[in-house]
């Protein structure tokens, strides 16, 4: 015979159900996977931090911090950190809900990808240095890719905080479906609500991209 949906399964072990009572998470089982959907959650609400001290920071062996360091925190470091702990904050109230403690693949691996894009923007990000733009990537290839390295530094930023912003999404989806759950509610999302959601990624990664061809990127 079927369960209703938001149902706990019949196979939830004692100790399980008198866990979740304590906590006032529901076992439901259906989710499934290895450490890094455990890790992810765990790790969030911190890695924004290092990451936004990374994109200021980054040009600290090469001399740094130049005179770009306050520029790219309030206009990359902050946002980008902001986005994340909203992400963070998304995903642990979803799994205060939901046990096992795992985090949907969508938004691990979109997390993911901004955490990687990041690290990587540090790395190709121009600092203003004696009077001309050096970065990790200019100590490596030489003085005169810099202009590679803001072009890179424009696209990969870019892609950081569409991921990031993505990831706010696909959080927030996931706090939507584990409330329907608990509510014996349908679990199927509500197409509109999905496409509006879709939309306003969409339009935060077209915003992006037009704010960066209008400042011209990092030079």
């Amino acid at each position: 015979m079927s369960s209703a949906p938001g149902a706990i399964p019949a196979a939830t072990t004692r100790a399980d159900r008198a866990q979740s009572a304590g906590d006032g998470a529901a076992p439901f089982g259906d989710r499934r996977g290895g450490g890094l959907r455990r890790a992810v959650p765990v790790a969030a609400p911190v890695v924004p931090l290092v990451l936004a001290a990374w994109l200021v920071l980054a040009s600290v062996p090469i001399g740094g911090p130049g005179g770009r360091a306050l520029i790219w925190l309030g206009a990359l470091a902050a946002p980008l950190c902001l986005l994340l702990w909203i992400s963070a904050g998304l995903v642990l109230g979803d799994l205060a809900r939901y046990r096992p403690r795992y985090a949907t693949p969508a938004t691990v691996w979109l997390t993911v990808a901004a955490w990687f894009g990041a690290l990587c923007l540090g790395f190709f990000l121009p600092d203003l240095i004696d009077g001309r733009g050096q970065s990790l990537f200019t100590a490596l290839a030489g003085p005169e890719a810099v202009g590679l390295s803001a072009g890179f530094a424009n696209t990969v930023g870019v892609l950081t905080f569409a991921a990031a912003a993505g990831s706010v999404v696909s959080a927030s989806l996931d706090v939507r479906r584990t409330r329907a759950r608990l509510r014996g509610e349908a679990v199927e999302p509500d197409p509109e609500e999905e496409d509006r959601l879709r939309q306003e990624w969409v339009d935060s990664f077209r915003a992006s991209e037009a704010a960066s061809r209008r400042g011209g990127g990092p030079r």
